[in-house]
C-alpha cells in the first residue's frame, strides 16, 4: 500500500531526523513528483498520527507489544490513526498492508486494538484515571510537562485551552499596502483588523504567483499591536524580534512611516531573507536592520532613544500547537530556562533605548505565566523607572482564539506618550473582532 509506505517514510524523517512535518512531507514529494497524487491522503494520515501521538505511544508501550521494534510500532500507530480518527482508507486494505509489514503473529497481537471503536475517550484504557493529568495527555496530545505549565492558570482555563487547540487552525494573512484588497478572491475573508484576512483556500499561499510579495502570513495580534501602539505616528521606533518567522519585521515595514527612524534588531539576520528583500524592494532608507544575538548589547547600533519599543523575543510559541501537529515533539522543554533568561535580557536591553515618557510593549504568543507575568515582574523589580500600565493574557478559548500575552510599560511615573491612552480602550474593543473571522 503506497500511502502507508510514504507515511512511514515521512514519519521516520520527522521522528528520527528532526525534520518538521511540512518539511519532511515536501522533501519526499519534491524528490518523487510522480507520487504527488498521494500527498493529500498521506498528509491526512500522518497528521492524525501526530495529533494523537501520545495516545498511540502509550497504547503500544504495554508489555504485550514488547517484541515490536520501533518501526513496527510506527506502522501500528499509522494503522490506529486511520481506524480511530482518519477513517479514510478501507479497513481491509489497511489491515493487509499492516499485516504484510508486521507479519501474522504481530498483526494478531495488534488486532484487538484495531478492532476498538467508539469516541476518542473510549480508546484510552479504563485503568487511566479520568481525572488525572495522564488522561488529559492521552486525550488531547499535550505532554504532562506542558500541562504543569498551563495549570498555573487554573484547571478550568487549562481544560478549555487544550480542547481549543484541537480545533481547525485558521490561517491569517496580511495584505500589503501595495495590493488593493478588492482584487482578492473569495478565499480571503476580511476581519475587523484592517489589512488582516482569513485565508480559506486549499492552494498554499506560496503557489499563488499573482500574490507573491503582496501578502504574507501574520497572526492578527501582530497588526493589532502595531495599530494600538501608534507605530505610524511614532518618530523613533525599536523592534526587537527574536521569534521564528518574519511577521513582526514585515509588519514594521508596512506600518512605520517613511519619516520615522526605524530600528529592527534580529537574533539571526541570515534567516531573514524576506525582510532584507522587502527593505531593498521598497527602497527604504529609514530602516536600520541589524543583528543582535545579545539584546543587551545594542548600544552601538542605535543612534537615538525611541518613543516606541516593541519586544517580541524568543519564546515557547505554544500557539503553534494548533497549526503544527508535531510542534511539541520537536520542542525541547529543557531549553525553557535559556528562553526565560533571553526574555529578561530582551526587556533590559530594549529598556536602555526608551526615552523618558516612551512606551514599551512586551509581546509573546504563549500561555506560560512564567514567560509572561513573572518575567515582567522580575524586570520591574530591577527597573523602577518603568511603570506597568496594563497586561493581559489571551487564551485560545477566548474571543481572539489565540495564545497571546502582552504588557505595556511606560518609562517615567505615570508618563503616557501620545496615543498611549487609547491603547487599552482600543485593544479591548477590537480583540473580539478576530473571533468573527475564525468562526466563519
Amino acid at each position: 500500500m503506497k500511502e502507508l509506505d510514504l507515511a512511514l517514510e515521512i514519519l521516520n524523517d520527522d521522528l528520527d531526523k528532526g525534520k518538521h512535518f511540512n518539511d519532511a512531507l515536501s522533501d519526499v514529494f519534491k524528490k518523487r513528483p510522480e507520487e504527488r497524487p498521494y500527498r493529500a491522503d498521506v498528509s491526512g494520515l500522518l497528521g492524525c498520527e501526530l495529533r494523537h501521538h501520545e495516545l498511540f505511544t502509550y497504547l503500544l508501550n504495554s508489555n504485550e507489544f514488547e517484541e515490536f521494534t520501533v518501526e513496527d510500532k510506527r506502522v501500528a500507530s499509522l494503522g490506529l490513526a486511520n481506524d480511530y480518527f482518519f477513517r479514510h482508507f478501507e479497513r481491509s486494505k489497511m489491515d493487509e498492508a499492516i499485516k504484510e509489514k508486521l507479519g501474522e503473529e504481530k498483526f494478531a497481537k495488534l488486532l484487538p486494538l484495531l478492532d476498538k471503536s467508539g469516541n476518542p475517550e473510549s480508546y484510552i484504557p479504563e485503568s487511566v484515571e479520568r481525572s488525572s493529568n495522564l488522561f488529559l495527555t492521552l486525550r488531547y496530545n499535550i505532554p504532562e510537562w506542558l500541562l504543569k505549565i498551563l495549570l498555573h492558570e487554573g484547571h478550568a482555563a487549562t481544560y478549555k485551552t487544550i480542547r481549543e487547540l484541537q480545533k481547525r487552525y485558521v490561517n491569517f494573512v496580511r495584505v500589503t499596502n501595495a495590493l488593493n484588497p478588492e482584487t482578492l478572491g473569495e478565499d480571503f475573508k476580511g476581519t475587523e483588523i484592517k489589512g488582516i484576512y482569513a485565508y480559506e483556500g486549499k492552494t498554499p499561499l506560496r503557489k499563488l504567483d499573482d500574490l507573491k510579495d503582496k501578502v504574507f502570513e501574520e497572526r492578527p495580534y501582530v497588526k493589532m499591536v502595531y495599530d494600538m501602539m501608534g507605530v505610524p505616528s511614532a518618530q523613533n521606533i525599536l523592534l526587537y524580534a527574536g521569534q521564528d518567522g518574519d511577521e513582526w519585521e514585515l509588519e514594521m515595514l508596512e506600518s512605520a512611516s517613511e519619516h520615522s527612524n526605524v530600528n529592527i534588531a534580529s537574533q539571526n539576520i541570515e534567516k531573514k531573507g524576506k525582510v532584507l528583500k522587502a527593505i531593498k524592494d521598497k527602497g527604504l532608507k529609514n530602516v536600520n536592520f541589524f543583528e543582535a544575538k545579545n539584546p543587551d548589547e545594542m548600544v552601538a547600533a542605535i543612534s537615538a532613544n525611541c518613543d516606541v519599543a516593541i519586544i517580541a523575543p524568543r519564546c515557547s510559541q505554544f500557539d503553534r500547537i494548533a497549526s503544527a501537529p508535531d510542534y511539541l515533539l520537536h520542542f525541547n522543554a529543557d531549553s525553557m530556562k535559556e528562553v526565560y533568561d533571553m526574555q529578561i535580557k530582551a526587556l533590559a536591553g530594549c529598556a536602555k533605548h526608551v526615552e523618558q515618557g516612551g512606551r514599551m510593549i512586551y509581546c509573546l504568543p504563549t500561555i506560560s505565566r512564567k514567560e509572561g507575568r513573572r518575567t515582567v515582574e522580575a524586570f520591574l523589580r530591577e527597573h523602577p523607572e518603568f511603570t506597568l500600565d496594563e497586561q493581559k493574557q489571551f487564551f485560545p478559548f477566548e474571543s481572539m482564539k489565540v495564545a497571546f500575552y502582552y504588557a505595556v510599560l511606560y518609562k517615567g511615573e505615570k508618563a503616557k506618550a501620545e496615543g498611549g491612552a487609547q491603547f487599552i480602550e482600543a485593544i479591548n474593543s477590537q480583540t473580539a473582532s478576530v473571533a468573527s473571522a475564525e468562526s466563519k
